[in-house]
């Protein structure tokens, strides 16, 4: 088997049959598509059953609901392909991606291959995001500071032997993404936009920031904890720069879904959390590629008037 495709599944009716049609539309052999419906409610596995029934590389598995990680895990269990990846059942892949990669790989005798993501909103406004932007010898280095989502990745198989997504958590992909880059691999990288990432309202990540943004202060500390000493010395800027961008300037959009007084919590927390790994962040060499604002809003410590920052945010 040359490919394993694992698709979580919850209650995603609408946009499963688009899904499936889009994997099952490539122009390779050996490959399966395991389907794990993570206890949807809807329409979602007669879908599947009947993609079943009709194709044999597609392959069904049932659990009760546990979270995006927990389906990811259970379909990594179940994977017999010599390589992995991982596709959002509301997303869509380009025809023919997985040729280029699976040809790119073999070839160069590559671990992971990166590609770009479209990203596709209800209004069919889109824009690309980059999968790899290089700016240090290191390529390491890049990547802790390239996008870690673990959607527009293949991998070796092996790779997450002794790896696992945190079960019952938003935001797995960081400490289980860097995990896997910090086994030293050979990576390649395709600049093109294989990958087309639906956003919508209802979605994991426009919805649960309202209940789960707490999770980002305990997956990053687990990011750390799965890191050596070593490692931790020699990628400290990037680390560091990572607890900038997750905790500030993302934060920024999280918690702003709050109440002013919560609101302040979050942000208080967040800062906490930064100084206590990282009390020189102000000085991060990365900052510099910031822009004016978000260098100004970082400087002020979060001190900026949650209405300032509110009118700030909303007209960008």
């Amino acid at each position: 088997m040359e490919l394993s495709i694992i698709v979580p599944v919850y209650n995603v009716e609408k946009y499963l049959k688009e899904c499936l049609d889009s994997l099952l539309d490539q122009d390779i052999k050996d490959y399966e598509i395991i389907v794990v419906n993570d206890g949807s409610t809807d329409l979602s596995q007669p879908i599947i059953d009947s993609y079943v029934a009709k194709y044999p590389n597609v392959h069904s598995l049932i659990k009760p609901n546990g979270g995006l990680a927990s389906a990811r895990n259970l379909g990594i269990k179940h994977a017999s392909g010599k390589y992995i990846t991982f596709v959002d059942s509301d997303d869509k892949i380009k025809k023919d991606a997985y040729k280029d990669i699976l040809d790119k790989m073999d070839k160069e005798g590559l671990d992971i291959c990166i590609f770009d993501m479209l990203y596709w909103f209800d209004d069919d406004r889109d824009y690309i995001q980059k999968g790899l932007i290089r700016n240090n010898e290191d390529i390491i280095k890049d990547l802790l500071l390239s996008p870690l989502s673990s959607c527009n990745k293949v991998y070796r198989r092996e790779l997450f032997d002794g790896i696992c997504f945190p079960e019952g958590k938003l935001f797995e992909d960081i400490p289980t993404v860097i995990s896997v880059y910090l086994k030293k691999l050979k990576v390649g990288y395709i600049d093109k936009p294989y990958y087309i990432y639906r956003q919508r309202n209802t979605s994991i990540m426009n919805t649960a920031y309202t209940d789960k943004a707490n999770d980002i202060f305990e997956i990053m500390k687990m990011t750390l904890d799965n890191i050596d000493d070593q490692d931790k010395d020699k990628y400290h800027d990037e680390l560091e720069y990572l607890f900038i961008e997750q905790l500030v300037l993302y934060g920024a959009y999280r918690f702003l879904a709050y109440d002013k007084p919560y609101h302040k919590e979050m942000m208080d927390k967040a800062l906490k959390l930064i100084k206590r790994y990282y009390p020189k962040y102000k000085k991060n060499r990365y900052i510099k590629g910031l822009s004016t604002k978000e260098k100004i809003f970082l400087h002020l410590n979060f001190k900026i008037t949650y209405p300032i920052w509110h009118m700030y945010l909303r007209r960008k």
